[in-house]
């Protein structure tokens, strides 16, 4: 006689009226890869019930029907719990599926979502750097081809800035912008589209005047920006408001200002210098998803300046937008700026909260006419190097500055700055940039008369 294997958790009763109703041949037992048996007594309840009353009534000594009745309800109870038996299994291996899944999706979004470990970042960019191998022969300033942009190409070779000057934000600032270039320079230009604004930008800084008179000329442009388009309230009621915000705040809100409103101007623009600043845990407890630390930029950077490298020229870059944009923002708004273009790879850091060197310290100045600047007065050299300068000058404080001068992000590398500042020295640096610049323009439009 066959014998039948009962399920593994079957109670001995079911086994035994399973081997009594059906005959060998239909035992359904069958061992699967994980040595569980699968037989009639586990399909259902209802399955194991009535096996239970087949086998009752075929049994001798229990044909009556309060015996059929009781094996009956034993069978199903016992069929029953099997069946909860094996949905609990069932439900539990679906959670840990479920769970599996969701650890994986949120390691994915914890990739992408949160903030990239700022040290990591330094150090890969570190590594791509010493991977370009940056030569200070390859300096934009020296007329290297820049290679940075997240922007595409045109056909001939220049970044298309369509996408962002369709933007109709863009349309209204650079319209105000060259309205009043146009009314500082007497005149518009006949150039539809940035390239107009930027033959404005050169009639201004090429016009007569000192480097002061210049800078305050460029000033006024950016001073009327914001009541031209009907928010001239806006620079007072922030001054009133800001004490009352913390530091972090207040960087990381001319950091979206400027990274929403302004790359028409400057190009694509990033965060750089974050913070890290702890979510109160009163707003965790309420959003739950919210992380325990947020990281706020305290600067913005423009990765390929679109000002720079449509003036090609020091001047342009100095006078008519560094020095007016940090005066312009500190008696406005009340905020520090400094900013650092780097003559290397045009890209632009604006460093919001911190104050910006006296002019004469900035290694922003240090810096000959750029090879592929347009100007008309181009090449005229200024004929002392600042270093000369401030030794004549017998001044002790600019002394000790130029001693202990450090890389101030104008330049890549030290080995390019030293390039630079030798290349300046000897042939003299950009005359506009100069504070004897009045009258060396002078000079310069006798030589070419």
């Amino acid at each position: 006689m066959m014998e039948t294997v009962a399920p593994q958790g079957t109670a001995p009763g079911t086994a035994f009226l399973v081997s009594s109703v059906l005959p060998p041949a239909q035992h359904i037992s069958a061992r699967s890869s994980s040595s569980r048996v699968i037989t009639a007594a586990t399909v259902s309840p209802v399955i194991t019930a009535a096996t239970a009353s087949a086998t009752a009534r075929s049994i001798p000594g229990l044909q009556s029907l309060r015996h059929i009745g009781v094996v009956t309800v034993a069978g199903f109870v016992v069929g029953h719990v099997q069946q909860r038996r094996r949905r609990f299994r069932c439900r539990m291996q679906a959670q840990a599926k479920r769970g599996a899944q969701t650890a994986r999706a949120a390691t994915a979004s914890a990739t992408i979502i949160r903030p990239p470990d700022r040290e990591a970042q330094k150090a890969r960019a570190k590594k791509v750097k010493e991977n370009i191998k940056f030569s200070p022969a390859d300096a934009a300033w020296r007329g290297g081809a820049l290679k940075q942009s997240s922007l595409p190409y045109t056909s001939d070779g220049k970044i298309d800035y369509s996408g962002i000057d369709a933007n109709p934000i863009s349309m209204v600032l650079s319209g105000t912008v060259r309205s009043l270039l146009a009314k500082a320079a007497g005149r518009d230009s006949e150039i539809p589209g940035y390239d107009g604004i930027m033959e404005l930008v050169r009639q201004v800084n090429d016009a007569p005047g000192t480097a002061l008179e210049l800078q305050k000329r460029a000033r006024g442009v950016f001073e009327g920006i914001l009541p031209a388009i009907f928010i001239g309230w806006i620079p007072p009621l922030w001054k009133q408001l800001a004490p009352y915000a913390p530091n972090w705040a207040a960087n990381g809100a001319f950091f979206l200002v400027f990274y929403l409103l302004f790359p028409w101007l400057m190009g694509p623009m990033e965060g750089d210098d974050f913070k890290e600043v702890e979510v109160p845990a009163s707003l965790r407890s309420v959003f739950f998803f919210l992380p325990e630390t947020v990281s706020i930029p305290q600067s913005v950077k423009a990765e390929r300046c679109r000002f720079l490298e449509a003036s090609s020229c020091a001047s342009v870059c100095v006078n008519s937008c560094k020095v007016p944009s940090q005066e312009w923002l500190t008696a406005d708004f009340g905020m520090e700026l400094h900013i650092q273009p780097n003559y290397d790879d045009f890209s632009c850091r604006w460093k919001f909260g911190v104050k910006a060197p006296p002019l004469m310290e900035d290694e922003a100045i240090m810096v000959p006419c750029f090879t592929k600047c347009p100007s008309t007065y181009k090449g005229t050299r200024d004929l002392q190097s600042r270093e000369m300068q401030i030794r004549q000058e017998e001044d002790d404080r600019l002394a000790a500055a130029v001693a202990e001068l450090s890389p101030d992000g104008t330049a890549n590398s030290m080995d390019s700055l030293k390039s630079r500042t030798s290349v300046a020295q000897q042939g003299g640096k950009c005359w506009s940039v100069s504070s004897q610049r009045d009258e060396l323009r002078e000079e310069a439009v006798d030589q070419i008369a």
